[in-house]
């Protein structure tokens, strides 16, 4: 029921320049969600002069670049500047992410009894990383889920997505 979408956020981005899904698909989106969420919630970025990628600011192939591993460096913090609007500017600047809070889990864990995470085109292994302050205690911690874009699981770009997409 799209009722229930009202309070949602919308957050879509699209590169200038994608091949893969044209921008126009992604306006389109964006016309569909607000016919069900107010303007203020639902955002649509276009000016990133990007191929289709993950963009951020410091890591990843030139922002015109389409290949793997799908992360360009277009010196836009996609992911902080979403983030930040996502939780009403009440997030701290980004630190660098430290490789000791990243830790991998079983998505079979999570799934419906004789379900496997390939059947639902899920990988067997997921990815989250715990800030310091998290795993102490000592912060109000959000969690916020991710899924990779096509051909960026961990067998084929390594730790690229969850260590490097500024998320």
């Amino acid at each position: 029921n799209p009722v229930y979408m009202a309070n949602d956020k919308i957050w879509l981005e699209t590169g200038k320049y994608d091949t893969v899904v044209h921008p126009g698909v992604v306006k389109k989106a964006h016309e569909f969600y607000a016919k069900f969420v107010p303007s203020i919630r639902n955002r649509l970025v276009t000016d990133i002069p990007a191929e289709h990628a993950w963009i951020t600011d410091k890591y990843g192939n030139k922002c015109s670049h389409l290949g793997t591993p799908f992360i360009n460096n277009c010196h836009y913090d996609a992911a902080g500047t979403f983030l930040q609007w996502f939780f009403d500017g009440s997030l701290t600047n980004r630190t660098e992410a430290k490789a000791g809070n990243i830790y991998s889990f079983s998505q079979g864990d999570y799934m419906p009894p004789l379900v496997i995470p390939s059947a639902i085109s899920m990988a067997a292994k997921g990815y989250v990383y715990i800030p310091t302050a998290c795993k102490r205690g000592v912060a109000e911690c959000h969690l916020h889920v991710s899924f990779h874009g096509c051909k960026q699981p961990a067998e084929i770009i390594g730790d690229d997505f969850y260590a490097h997409s500024g998320l």
